[in-house]
């Protein structure tokens, strides 16, 4: 057997699993394109509970897709643009670092810095061992609720124009804008 044969023949672990569960690739893909469409955790609940309504027992590797959606939204909402999950290490890159989860960061032994970046040695293996991974340490750079609004005071405090804007807006302006402004991260798998 020729190898462009061979390889036309091959398929990605996962996918004879997915396609044999939901077996039309139209609706697959657009499955697909509804998951990168939700906006929040409930939105990924209600598509899961719908999935397993219409579909039966949800398949290992659409649990897998669906914490990864998860871990997408969890990253978004920390400040997180990228993840990098490779076998000895995790890299985030924040489009701005709150100066709380810097320091929780840095006082992590295993923790390099490079501007936005943090590069995190944890060794783990492929699967739902580095999913896990890599969830536990999103939740560790979320900005704690109670640390979020000492800053907002603090920022209100040194620039008036900041306040003036968002009592003019609604006491939600601000929030809305920073969460519209929110890009959902790349994982990178390597």
């Amino acid at each position: 057997m020729s190898r462009r044969r061979a390889q036309k023949g091959a398929t990605r672990p996962g996918t004879r699993s997915l396609a044999r569960w939901v077996p039309e690739p139209v609706v697959r893909l657009n499955l697909y394109s509804r998951l990168q469409r939700l906006e929040s955790m409930a939105e990924i609940d209600a598509f899961a509970d719908e999935l397993e309504d219409r579909f039966g027992l949800l398949p290992p590797e659409t649990i897998t897709l669906l914490d990864l959606a998860r871990l997408k939204l969890s990253a978004a909402a920390a400040g997180i643009v990228k993840i990098g999950v490779g076998p000895v290490a995790i890299a985030i890159e924040f489009a701005r670092v709150d100066a709380h989860v810097r320091a929780r960061l840095e006082k992590r032994p295993d923790c390099i810095r490079n501007g936005n970046r943090f590069v995190v040695r944890i060794a783990t293996k492929p699967g739902p061992e580095r999913l896990k991974a890599a969830v536990e340490l999103v939740k560790a750079s979320q900005v704690s609720k109670k640390a979020e609004s000492s800053d907002r005071t603090q920022s209100n405090k040194r620039d008036p124009s900041q306040r003036s804007k968002a009592s003019e807006n609604g006491p939600n302006a601000l929030a809305d804008s920073t969460r519209a402004a929110a890009r959902r991260p790349r994982v990178q798998r390597n």
